[in-house]
């Protein structure tokens, strides 16, 4: 989801009288997750980063199946009272749209009037771009993506999330074949930077198919040339790639795990490489690996 951030226990309990429905056992396992491990601390309401800590204690909850206080708190997730585009930017991003846990209650009105509202301001503050709904359904889908990645590693890894993944993945998948059918893959001038991102993250886990995998590479290495794709996403995804059918990568940008990199072939130079590629060292690329979904 977007950065989260929690509430202080003061202002948390005070938003749970309004939506009556978490209890002190829900306080005790929201307090034991930290789900994103920042902590607790106070946002006055209708600031951005209130409207951070509602979207996140929005998406433990509907983890923990509490549907009012879930919607109680998306709702105040855009509850926005300022006007920097920045934020707004932020606040309504198709991205909050592919939330895994909220999709089991996606048929009904709350979600819809939130989808909505998401939806046309979204259009509204990127109405610059080439390809404006393009950019809006790829950022859904990779919100897609990463919720349920967040949901494995943050909240439990059941057999009903793992089955649901691999479900995302593959409906993923089928829909970036079809963008790149249509549009080639999509750059950085047709649908901004986040929605390239978006287009990236979607081909670089697309596993199931190496084929197409080659494909995009290939067309991310031309599109590099004119600045509208990225030289370190085009390491990533050769990494990917290399790893699949030979074991080993160039850049050391793949981990088993935390701490646990694949075997990288000529060692002694990938940060030669790496810088190549406006990567930083391998050995500061190290220290900033968390256990959390992305590339």
């Amino acid at each position: 989801m977007k950065p989260f951030f929690l509430f202080s226990l003061v202002a948390l309990r005070f938003a749970c009288l309004q939506a009556q429905t978490l209890d002190s056992a829900d306080l005790r396992r929201i307090e034991q997750r930290r789900v994103f491990g920042m902590g607790y601390y106070r946002q006055p309401a209708g600031t951005g980063a209130y409207c951070s800590c509602a979207d996140e204690l929005a998406f433990v909850c509907a983890s923990e199946h509490k549907r009012d206080s879930a919607f109680f708190f998306l709702n105040a997730s855009i509850a926005y009272t300022g006007n920097e585009r920045d934020v707004l930017t932020s606040i309504y991003d198709p991205y909050s749209i592919g939330n895994y846990p909220f999709m089991k209650w996606k048929e009904r009105k709350e979600w819809k009037d939130y989808e909505k509202t998401v939806r046309e301001n979204y259009l509204k503050l990127n109405s610059g771009l080439k390809q404006v709904q393009l950019a809006y359904d790829l950022l859904v889908a990779f919100g897609l993506d990463q919720s349920v990645r967040l949901y494995l590693m943050k909240i439990r890894s059941d057999s009903t999330g793992i089955k649901d993944a691999s479900k995302i993945d593959s409906a993923n998948l089928a829909f970036i074949k079809k963008v790149v059918k249509k549009y080639g893959f999509p750059g950085i001038s047709i649908v901004g930077p986040k929605g390239y991102e978006a287009a990236f993250i979607l081909c670089q886990h697309a596993d199931e198919d190496l084929v197409f995998q080659k494909r995009i590479l290939k067309d991310m290495e031309k599109l590099a040339l004119s600045g509208d794709a990225k030289n370190e996403d085009i390491a990533y995804l050769a990494d990917r790639i290399m790893i699949k059918e030979k074991g080993v990568q160039l850049y050391g940008t793949q981990y088993k795990s935390p701490g646990q990199p694949y075997p990288i072939s000529d060692a002694a130079h990938v940060n030669q490489r790496r810088a190549a590629m406006g990567l930083g060292t391998l050995e500061d690329y190290q220290k900033g690996i968390v256990n959390y979904p992305g590339h």
